[in-house]
């Protein structure tokens, strides 16, 4: 029994610590209670767009998006990419963004843009 209440005490002290942190976490899928849609809330990586079920709507257009020289502008035209910061905010139920963010990072995949470089945020329908 002491074992048990010890366990708990420590998990409950690593979640406080982790709370604590002010470290966000990543991929974090919300529900709309008005229609129970799933959706990204917060930062996420590319992987959470890609993979998964969230798939279904940017794998097509990354994969079939092929950008000619008008699309690119001279930023992703860098081989060096050192200093640079792109936060891209976006929402998994808008139409534009479901549209334009897997063009975007098709662009920066065939540019070499780092995932380092990259910040994702997922906005919900608050406004």
């Amino acid at each position: 029994m002491r074992r048990l209440i010890l366990c708990f005490g420590l998990i409950a002290v690593a979640s406080w610590v982790n709370a604590q942190s002010g470290v966000p976490t990543k991929n974090v899928v919300a529900v709309d209670p008005s229609d129970s849609s799933r959706y990204l809330y917060g930062p996420c990586d590319k992987a959470a767009l890609l993979e998964g079920e969230f798939a279904a709507w940017t794998k097509p257009g990354y994969t079939a998006y092929q950008p000619d020289g008008s699309d690119c502008l001279e930023l992703l035209g860098r081989t060096r990419w050192a200093g640079v910061k792109v936060e891209v905010f976006f929402a998994t139920w808008c139409g534009d963004s479901k549209y334009q963010v897997p063009r975007f990072l098709r662009m920066a995949a065939l540019e070499q843009m780092p995932d380092s470089c990259l910040q994702l945020l997922d906005l919900d329908g608050n406004k």
